[in-house]
């Protein structure tokens, strides 16, 4: 499985990941794994495997990688501290609580 990053989200339902090479690599949301597509942020890392699709490569089987996301508010994925609440069991948050 390759490795990257998302470089950029369109309203349309697709994007592209940051591979390290000169391309970026084609995804589209139906080839997303996992969590939604809407749950996707720029700047992200995720696992992938090359394919092929109509119009050349693209990426399949599109998955977040978690620990990317360690240590990062539930909110707005910035820097956060871990607190437990009733409503949200050991969530992370960056604002004041």
């Amino acid at each position: 499985m390759a490795e990257g990053a998302i470089k950029r989200l369109t309203d349309k339902g697709f994007g592209f990941i940051e591979t390290g090479s000169e391309k970026d690599m084609f995804f589209h949301s139906s080839n997303v794994e996992g969590v939604s597509f809407e749950q996707l942020q720029e700047g992200q890392r995720v696992s992938y495997n090359n394919g092929s699709g109509p119009k050349g490569p693209r990426a399949e089987n599109v998955k977040l990688n978690r620990s990317s996301e360690l240590g990062k508010c539930c909110e707005c994925y910035r820097p956060g501290i871990a607190v437990f609440s009733a409503f949200r069991p050991l969530s992370l948050f960056c604002g004041p609580i």
